[in-house]
């Protein structure tokens, strides 16, 4: 993966490497770590729903979150962004650890149609953080 695309993840192809082993040899260490990056900060999500998403993800498929990392690794879709041919909302957190807000903007670019909603207190889990503005932008989104 290249250098402009690598702007798309804060994580480096080493510390995706090490998830992807994590995976492998130790699914529960992986996800309490993903855990620990998921929100803006290590406290923004509560213990509650913390352990509730770390339950869903350990009921997922233990090769299809290995696959997913290694396609957060090595996958570039910006190619395909071109394709998308019906209005599309971009919610991104501005904090999020795991996939930068470079990204947000760079899907935007690619898809026509489309806008950008701004999470400014959200990382990842901005579904969770900022849970009244994400319901209201996804049923405004609807409506249109």
């Amino acid at each position: 993966m290249d250098a402009e695309t690598r702007l798309s993840l804060w994580l480096s192809n080493e510390e995706v490497n090490d998830l992807i082993q994590l995976s492998r040899t130790d699914r529960p260490k992986l996800l309490q770590n993903f855990g620990k990056i998921f929100g803006a900060t290590e406290t923004s999500i509560n213990p509650g729903l913390g352990n509730w998403l770390g339950g869903i993800n350990l009921e997922a498929s233990p090769y299809a979150t290995t696959q997913s990392l290694i396609a957060l690794r090595d996958a570039d879709l910006r190619p395909d962004l071109a394709k998308i041919n019906i209005p599309t909302a971009i919610f991104h957190g501005v904090q999020d650890k795991i996939c930068s807000f470079s990204l947000a903007e760079q899907m935007h670019l690619g898809i026509k149609n489309s806008y950008i909603v701004r999470f400014e207190q959200s990382g990842h889990g901005l579904f969770v953080e900022e849970r009244e503005k994400f319901n209201q932008e996804l049923i405004t989104f609807a409506n249109k």
